[in-house]
């Protein structure tokens, strides 16, 4: 994880740091189990989408798009006004695009963890601390789309 960020104090808690947890799980031609959540990950906002693997027992985060909620002078980056309703759009639009996903297609759709109170909080806890994994890591994951929404909020 880079300096220039921190993780601390993310217990993982539906809304506490973590908002509107989804599942999405179903059977094509093989087993597809997402897990999504807006994470709150002290310095960004991120809408993080995560699948299981087919074997069972960990996670891979397939998609993670930060939004800033605090400056980084050292990187030039700003924050937006209003990050998390920003981070929230994102969010709807990852779920759209894994709800268009299943269109047209022969699926099975499976009984969601949703049924199953803090077991999507507890996937993300154990990608988090069992995994070692950083649920926003720009290293890794990128800028997302920083930059276009510092420009696009810059001209308003």
């Amino acid at each position: 994880m880079s300096d220039l960020f921190t993780i601390n104090n993310i217990n993982m808690e539906e809304g506490e740091n973590l908002f509107e947890p989804t599942c999405f799980k179903y059977r094509f031609d093989k087993l597809y189990h997402f897990h999504m959540a807006v994470v709150d990950c002290c310095d960004v906002y991120a809408a993080v989408l995560m699948q299981a693997a087919e074997a069972g027992g960990t996670w891979e985060i397939k998609q993670n798009i930060p939004v800033l909620r605090e400056d980084i002078p050292a990187l030039d980056l700003r924050a937006i006004d209003n990050p998390l309703d920003i981070v929230l759009q994102y969010f709807q639009r990852l779920k759209r695009d894994v709800r268009d996903g299943q269109l047209n297609l022969d699926i099975t759709q499976l009984i969601s963890c949703q049924d199953i109170p803090g077991k999507i909080a507890m996937s993300f806890k154990h990608v988090l601390f069992n995994q070692g994994q950083d649920l926003f890591n720009p290293r890794l994951h990128g800028w997302g789309d920083i930059k276009t929404i510092e420009s696009e909020t810059s001209c308003h």
